[in-house]
């Protein structure tokens, strides 16, 4: 049984490796300055530059 739940966790944590290496991989990958995405179209160089240190 021990052998059976130290299997299935180990298979957790590499899929979970797995997904944030894609995940990471995608974000890297689009266009454009996340933080103007978070800030949206509207903000200004001043806040952006704010935003960034």
């Amino acid at each position: 049984l021990l052998k059976v739940v130290a299997q299935r966790f180990a298979l957790g944590l590499l899929t979970l490796f797995i997904v944030s290496l894609v995940i990471a991989s995608i974000v890297e990958l689009l266009p454009g300055d996340i933080t103007q995405a978070i800030l949206g179209q509207t903000a200004t160089p001043e806040t952006v530059e704010a935003f960034r240190r």
